[in-house]
């Protein structure tokens, strides 16, 4: 069960004391899409700030949802501080929130960050059946934002494994329901696995448009990538980089100039 005290303790653990909390729901709501956009455009502090207020509201408010949402936030933060210990104790809130509320989602979110620990640390059998558990539970409860992200991080493992058409299924899967919960339009965050799928098939100037087109999509949308994609994607910059010529990644600039993400996947997957 969530109590003010075992929250509390999770909180210092991030080093940060609880702001104030306002008085209604939402505002904690609110606070709750400030801490996503500033994490997603590399603010930390100021995510973490607003995720620890939305968590003091939803608290007081007795609101699962927040509290639930506040604690999935701190746990973002944690990955990228790849704290082991604090995404142990955040997680176990969230499955405790699952059971009390009735609402297997926060089970999911928390299965799906201990996954993402596994494979930042090279734990890959631990990261996938992590993802397959979460993948499995999202696909029953109808959550597509999950379904979408899930074979999007089993591709990496797929990938690293050598199971190369497996990798490919798990993108195209990823695109075909990211787009399904997005008017149709396929969002640009698959195309890390993409850059990665085509060097391991070692079509490095495919996998040079499609990551120069990344970072000028996410440039342009202000999106840093989560602790876990991250790493794949400047691998895959290096390798290109080391292993094409200066002309070939011109060319490859140029091209991923005005590309769309629909280009690219129609292209090169």
């Amino acid at each position: 069960m969530i109590t003010r005290q075992s929250i509390f303790v999770l909180v210092v653990l991030t080093c940060c004391a609880l702001p104030a909390a306002a008085e209604s729901s939402a505002d904690g709501y609110q606070l709750l899409d400030r801490s996503y956009a500033d994490f997603r455009a590399g603010n930390s502090e100021d995510s973490r700030l607003a995720a620890e207020q939305a968590l003091s509201i939803g608290l007081s408010n007795a609101d699962t949802d927040i509290v639930g949402g506040a604690l999935t936030a701190l746990c973002r933060l944690a990955l990228r501080d790849n704290d082991a210990s604090a995404i142990d104790k955040l997680t176990t809130e969230l499955r405790s929130i699952a059971i009390s509320s009735g609402n297997p989602k926060w089970h999911v979110y928390g299965t799906h960050m201990r996954a993402e620990l596994a494979r930042m640390n090279g734990r890959l059998d631990e990261a996938d059946d992590l993802y397959r558990e979460s993948l499995e539970l999202a696909t029953q409860i109808g959550l597509v934002g999950m379904v979408a992200a899930e074979n999007f991080n089993r591709s990496f493992i797929s990938v690293a494994k050598g199971d190369l058409d497996q990798a490919r299924a798990q993108i195209n899967e990823h695109f075909r329901v990211s787009a399904s919960g997005n008017n149709g339009s396929p969002g640009a965050y698959g195309l890390i696995a993409l850059a990665n799928l085509l060097a391991a098939r070692d079509e490095l100037e495919q996998a040079a448009v499609v990551v120069f087109a990344t970072q000028r999509i996410f440039d342009e949308q202000g999106i840093v990538p989560d602790p876990a994609d991250a790493a794949p994607l400047q691998k895959t910059e290096s390798i290109v980089s080391e292993r094409l010529s200066k002309e070939a990644l011109a060319n490859a600039q140029t091209l991923a100039g005005t590309v769309s993400v629909q280009d690219l996947i129609d292209t090169y997957l």
